[in-house]
């Protein structure tokens, strides 16, 4: 089971062991697999019909908690119009431990019962709703939820511009990294219109690669031959990149794939920017590196604070969102913040399509945490690594050492980079250090900025500049990127 799935029938079921069974002995291999998409309202299983009863206090309430289950926007005005009842309904009456607004979005208390709902409804029932909240979401300006609604009201099969208009809104939820969005929008005109169903099933296709699953992403693509470039570039991904010393590396070749085929314009972004900052990690250039990333983060989590549905905003695909995931984890490694990284791989990166888009990164970051004493989870990086035909690797041990370790250990690298320079080419001997430098270069060679070095050492970041500006000329160089290079390139 993917963990994301994983999760999300955690929550659905509440932890309940039996629920569990049921639920994923509901669904497919592929969809337990994360190769396929879940469905958007997950199956109520027989376990769960002892404990969830939705509450019964007339039809109104039957009426609004249908097209509560069945809306997409989260705006209680809609769902209030569409039910064609008052406020009070849903405020003050029973439905208020069923229903609950949150941060002035309308949820299900339990996300049971709303399965239970539509369970219970008939297909008349469905339509007839789905007919209602698309007349209240047009009315309140939810033009693309709207299409949506009249797509599973409607018979598509004689309506031509409903059609394309719905194909259209599918195209724009894609470009802006809504992909489950322009799943549903798409697939409903596949299962009901004959003239369009290979322009759905490529539309379709696409979202799901964007959302990360390869199995049913093939299958829908295949029936669009302008797309049959996704189909290999899905199994190339699964396969993972050619094997690389650094596996940070191959996590680089798929952003690189991936920024071919981006069609998200948060993607486009995120991957533009991966790509400057690997080039700048890979030149050794870290203090730009930490910067450029520090940006690069803030301003992707910036990104997609809607559904979609209501908005404009544009987020990242799950794709995406894995990759800026990785890195974010990378990062906070390199900068040596381990509980940081150890935190977002253990919170956040379940949740990603990891096993498609880490390419081998991932594993190697928590082996690494491992070995700096982090709590983190050794069998997914055997689970991923198999996944990838990614061997396990050796690393380096570096954990949260601090103060005048920290200071003992840098002065110990550099003094080690220059005794190997010096006994390897005598030629181009490394000049002399004082302590205080080779504490300073120890740093360096570690990748910190100069402000982090202050903080080690007990120094202004004005005075770490001038210790830099010394090595500099000591080493007859004029940039900290040539004096890293120039270290490694003397040393054993």
């Amino acid at each position: 089971m993917s963990p994301r799935v994983a999760i999300r029938l955690a929550e659905f079921t509440r932890g309940d062991a039996a629920c569990l069974r049921e639920v994923a002995e509901a669904l497919t291999p592929a969809q337990l697999a994360g190769r396929s998409m879940l469905p958007e309202i997950l199956p109520f299983v027989p376990a769960m019909s002892g404990s969830v009863v939705p509450c019964d206090s007339g039809p109104a309430a039957r009426r609004l908690l249908l097209r509560a289950a069945l809306d997409v926007t989260g705006r209680p005005e809609v769902v209030l119009a569409a039910s064609a009842v008052d406020a009070s309904v849903l405020l003050l009456g029973p439905l208020k431990q069923e229903l609950r607004i949150v941060d002035g979005l309308l949820r299900f208390a339990d996300e049971r019962v709303r399965s239970r709902v539509v369970l219970d409804s008939s297909p008349f029932e469905r339509r007839e709703a789905y007919a209602e909240l698309a007349r209240a979401a047009k009315r309140s300006g939810c033009r693309e939820a709207a299409l949506l609604y009249m797509a599973r009201s409607s018979d598509l099969g004689k309506q031509r511009p409903l059609v394309l208009s719905i194909l259209k809104e599918a195209q724009s939820q894609l470009e802006r990294g809504y992909t489950r969005n322009a799943y549903a929008l798409a697939h409903s005109v596949l299962e009901a219109n004959r003239e369009f169903r290979e322009q759905a099933a490529a539309l379709c296709g696409r979202a799901a690669f964007w959302h990360g699953c390869f199995e049913e992403a093939r299958e829908l693509l295949a029936c669009a031959d302008d797309d049959c470039d996704l189909i290999e570039l899905s199994r190339r991904i699964e396969r993972g990149p050619a094997p690389h010393p650094d596996n940070r590396k191959r996590g680089v070749e798929v952003v690189e794939w991936l920024a071919g085929v981006a069609e998200a314009h948060a993607d486009q972004q995120a991957m533009n920017g991966i790509g400057v900052l690997a080039e700048l990690w890979y030149s050794e250039q870290f203090d730009e590196c930490d910067s450029y990333g520090a940006q690069l983060l803030l301003t992707m989590a910036a990104l997609g604070r809607g559904n979609g549905w209501t908005t404009q905003d544009h987020r990242l695909t799950p794709l995406a969102g894995a990759q800026i995931c990785a890195l974010k984890a990378g990062v906070q490694i390199q900068a040596g913040k381990l509980e940081d990284a150890s935190q977002t791989i253990s919170e956040d990166m379940p949740r990603m399509p990891l096993e498609h888009a880490a390419a081998g990164v991932i594993p190697k970051f928590i082996r690494l945490l491992a070995e700096a004493g982090m709590p983190v989870d050794l069998v997914r990086a055997e689970r991923l690594e198999g996944i990838l035909g990614a061997p396990p690797e050796k690393h380096v041990a570096f954990g949260p050492i601090t103060g005048e370790r920290f200071v003992a250990a840098a002065q110990a690298i550099a003094q080690k980079a220059v005794d190997g320079a010096d006994s390897s080419h005598g030629h181009e001997a490394v000049p002399a250090l004082t302590p205080r430098q080779k504490a300073v270069l120890g740093l360096v060679l570690r990748g910190m900025t100069n402000r982090e070095i202050g903080q080690v050492l007990h120094i202004s970041e004005r005075t770490v500049e001038v210790h830099v500006a010394a090595l500099l000329r000591k080493m007859k160089v004029d940039s900290r990127s040539k004096m890293i290079a120039r270290i490694h390139r003397l040393s054993p």
